[in-house]
């Protein structure tokens, strides 16, 4: 991935107004929270990023999305568990 694409992620994640957003009842006890995760997939979608397992092995892979979404490592399972926790009115707000 270029560092091209990497900027690009980096100004479309911040223009999102999620700098306040706390979702306590949903982040207990996670590893991955839910802010972070919404980054997460926002930035899979703007880098094509195709499943769980193309997810998995660029956060591993990359220290910039390690600290971006703080975490060193992520399964694929505990990915599909996250999204599938998720609340649906969480993304439509």
């Amino acid at each position: 991935m270029s560092v091209a694409d990497k900027q690009v992620v980096r100004q479309c994640l911040s223009l999102l107004p999620l700098q306040d957003f706390v979702a306590p009842f949903l982040d207990y006890r996670k590893q991955l929270k839910t802010v972070h995760l919404l980054k997460l997939f926002i930035t899979a979608q703007l880098l094509n990023w195709d499943s769980l397992r193309t997810i998995e092995s660029a956060i591993r892979s990359d220290e910039e999305f390690q600290a971006e979404f703080q975490v060193q490592s992520i399964s694929k399972s505990q990915l599909s568990r996250r999204m599938n926790s998720l609340p649906v009115e969480i993304t439509q707000a």
